[in-house]
């Protein structure tokens, strides 16, 4: 389920919590008949799975790739910053209208910065905090909004 673009269950969270209810209530009428109110440990028993399916959801989405980090590698860098300025000029240029697209700020702004950097103007530090990682971010939204079929020429 969605509201205003914040999840507030998924499929797996429901799935979860019916599969937790249903052995609670199991293990409730077994073990507790007539202890306890009808459905307690049942709900209990779902609350608490969904709390471990998202627990386990968390460590193992923790375990992906991490994100990339070039500050340590001037080559490495280097090179993934003209691969990123190279995409956004294709996306960009190839555009119906280069001038209004929503790349073209991120474009602009990148350039810039990428020759401060390759004229020593500005360190590393701050040309992969200030340019690199928010061109990356803004390209990688612009992907996953649209899409684009890359046809080498």
């Amino acid at each position: 389920m969605e509201i205003g673009g914040q999840k507030i269950s998924t499929r797996g969270d429901v799935a979860a919590f019916g599969i937790g209810y249903a052995v609670g209530y199991v293990i409730d009428n077994y073990f507790f008949p007539g202890g306890l109110s009808g459905g307690v440990v049942a709900a209990v028993s779902a609350t608490g799975s969904v709390g471990v399916k998202n627990f386990l959801h968390v460590l193992w989405g923790g375990r992906g790739e991490k994100e990339d980090d070039f500050r340590g590698d001037p080559l490495e860098l280097e090179q993934q910053a003209e691969k990123l300025l190279r995409y956004i000029e294709k996306i960009v240029d190839r555009s119906q209208n280069p001038k209004e697209h929503p790349l073209r700020p991120a474009l602009e702004n990148y350039e810039r910065m990428f020759i401060f950097w390759r004229n020593g103007l500005i360190d590393v530090d701050e040309f992969y905090n200030r340019s690199f990682l928010p061109a990356r971010k803004v390209f990688r939204e612009h992907l996953s909004a649209v899409s684009y079929v890359w046809v080498e020429t």
